[in-house]
């Protein structure tokens, strides 16, 4: 799902860990979090975390 979004979307974008789409709880997207800095698995998490603070649900793919 990730590449197929960040092929359609004609910009120069790279697909990894830390980026988290956010959407919806009928799961439509409804924009994405980028986290860098730390590991990773780090940068996800803590994408997830604010995303769902935020009352949105996360998809980390």
């Amino acid at each position: 799902m990730r590449e197929v979004a960040l092929a359609r979307s004609g910009l120069p974008l790279t697909a990894s860990k830390g980026g988290v789409f956010v959407r919806d709880a009928g799961g439509k997207v409804l924009g994405a979090v980028g986290v860098a800095g730390e590991a990773g698995d780090y940068d996800e998490a803590f994408a997830v975390a604010g995303i769902e603070a935020a009352g949105f649900v996360a998809d980390a793919g």
